[in-house]
């Protein structure tokens, strides 16, 4: 509340929070990361980085996508430069790296570096690269694996025409619905069935 003496208008704060386990928060570098899900930072956030090449490897079943949300990135601000046409280059930056191709590139600490990204494939790479020491936080995200979309799926698809079944890579989970039948072995990814009506099956 203000009074007299301390003018102005009342308002308020929303926070949101996330509890991280700990066993689901990978603070280390140039690793693979094998989990459905998990949040990452790099070593010293969110006090400092030192400078490095740092690589996050991720790779998910065919069938799957991966989520990235950027959920905290500080680090240095671009620098100005003649050779870009925006006029500005990124020193200390984080990328992500798709089919080999960097798909986005983030620097600076500006709330519109807070993104989302979902591939196109069934991996990817997350690329962190600081030349000097930075008392800034660095980065922290979020990585999971996503079904994919279901024209994805059978635009990969492979056709069996001996059975009128459309075999499609395998993903984690059992489901049907008419004629889509999701199957999920015990023991073994074993795709998924696109069933024709009438085949039998």
């Amino acid at each position: 509340m203000h009074t007299d003496r301390c003018p102005g208008f009342d308002g308020w704060i929303n926070i949101k929070y996330t509890c991280v386990n700990h066993k689901k928060l990978v603070q280390y570098c140039n690793i693979d990361l094998s989990g459905s899900s998990g949040y990452v930072t790099n070593p010293g956030y969110p006090k400092f980085y030192p400078p490095y090449v740092c690589k996050w490897k991720i790779n998910a079943f065919p069938g799957q996508r991966i989520q990235i949300e950027i959920l905290d990135l500080a680090i240095k601000e671009p620098r100005l430069t003649k050779t870009k046409l925006l006029g500005y280059d990124c020193t200390d930056q984080l990328a992500i790296i798709e089919e080999n191709a960097k798909v986005v590139q983030l620097c600076g600490d500006v709330k519109s570096n807070l993104i989302e990204y979902r591939s196109k494939s069934d991996h990817l790479v997350i690329e962190f690269v600081s030349f000097d020491f930075s008392p800034s936080r660095g980065v922290l995200f979020k990585y999971s694996r996503k079904l994919a979309e279901m024209c994805e799926i059978l635009h990969n698809a492979r056709l069996n025409k001996l059975t009128s079944v459309i075999i499609i890579p395998s993903a984690e989970l059992s489901y049907t619905e008419s004629a889509l039948q999701w199957v999920h072995d015990s023991k073994w990814l074993t795709g998924l069935l696109l069933v024709r009506p009438g085949s039998g099956l």
